[in-house]
């Protein structure tokens, strides 16, 4: 299920661009270890959600999101749109599509990257090209 989540330092990028949506779990970076945390008594967070805005001071710390839960955040907030593409058997791409560069809001191609071997890694190799996109 770990898998399902976006990676800690994907996380961290994506607080610093402004990511502040409700998670179910949190990354907890004690400079030793990486892990996941889902509760957290003594500061009033509960299951309903964290969000970062309650974590800035605390080093470490950072939402988990879901890979669907950053991609509807890109869109939603961003108008950044992907498409995850099988191309053949073994190799998989992704598409970004800004809304925003075209007068008529036609789907404009802004990126498509070199072709990976699996479906999580077209997932990773997305996000990372939309936060470059972002801190650009």
């Amino acid at each position: 299920m770990k898998n399902q989540f976006v990676p800690y330092d994907i996380a961290l990028a994506l607080k610093k661009l402004g990511f502040d949506e409700p998670c179910f779990t949190y990354w907890v970076n004690d400079g030793v270890n990486i892990t996941f945390a889902t509760t957290h008594n003594r500061s009033g967070w509960s299951m309903i959600g964290f969000e970062n805005n309650q974590m800035i001071k605390k080093a470490g710390l950072c939402t988990a999101p879901l890979y669907q839960e950053a991609f509807d955040w890109f869109r939603e907030k961003h108008d950044l749109h992907i498409v995850l593409e099988r191309i053949t058997e073994n190799e998989f791409s992704y598409f970004i599509y800004d809304h925003s560069l075209t007068k008529t809001k036609e789907y404009s191609l802004l990126d498509r990257d070199g072709f990976v071997k699996t479906y999580d890694k077209a997932k990773l190799a997305c996000l990372n090209r939309l936060i470059e996109l972002m801190q650009s």
